[in-house]
């Protein structure tokens, strides 16, 4: 019996084709991500919202503008309220620490996040007692946090008006204020 090398061709392809769910109707269409920040700049003793869109993420900067009025900042607590949870949702141990803290020797550092409903809870200190430290000229990041975007849409995500920075005794900062305009995440 001969084969036909393009019908065995074909056949290959179709079977390719269809263990890898190429081709099929079922696929939801990808997700892209976009962020749009409050609108508010970076300013000395300001913490505000930044963003950077990949794909279907967008990783979250918490960024203080410098330079800083208190030279003694040690941990910043705070929540990041989303509008919409069924359109984002915090990706779960994507917390990374920002260069806002500098840690000092014997220091470590910790970023923690944890999403319930629409407010994601963070925590950014150092550890291992020490002074805290002040922030120079520019803008430095606290935290990023990554968020997937589940659908098309467009929600609200912001820092609650609890948000606090801390200095080395466990004592507010008052000088540092946090921006209560939110920023946007969509999806397309």
């Amino acid at each position: 019996m001969k084969l036909n090398l393009s019908v065995c061709a074909a056949a290959a392809l179709a079977l390719v084709l269809l263990q890898t769910g190429v081709g099929c109707d079922n696929d939801d269409p990808p997700i892209t991500a976009a962020f749009g920040g409050s609108g508010v700049t970076a300013a000395a003793n300001v913490v505000r919202l930044t963003g950077q869109a990949s794909s279907d993420t967008v990783v979250v900067g918490v960024a203080i503008g410098g330079p800083t009025t208190s030279g003694d900042l040690y941990s910043f607590a705070f929540d990041v309220t989303v509008g919409d949870p069924s359109a984002v949702q915090y990706v779960e141990d994507s917390a990374t620490i920002g260069s806002a803290l500098t840690l000092g020797a014997g220091q470590t550092g910790e970023a923690l996040a944890s999403q319930s409903g629409r407010v994601v809870t963070v925590g950014v200190t150092k550890l291992g007692g020490g002074a805290g430290n002040g922030v120079g000229a520019g803008e430095s990041g606290i935290v990023y946090l990554t968020f997937r975007v589940l659908k098309a849409t467009t929600t609200t995500i912001g820092i609650a008006a609890s948000a606090t920075a801390l200095d080395s005794n466990g004592a507010a900062v008052p000088s540092v204020q946090f921006d209560s305009t939110p920023a946007t995440i969509a999806g397309f």
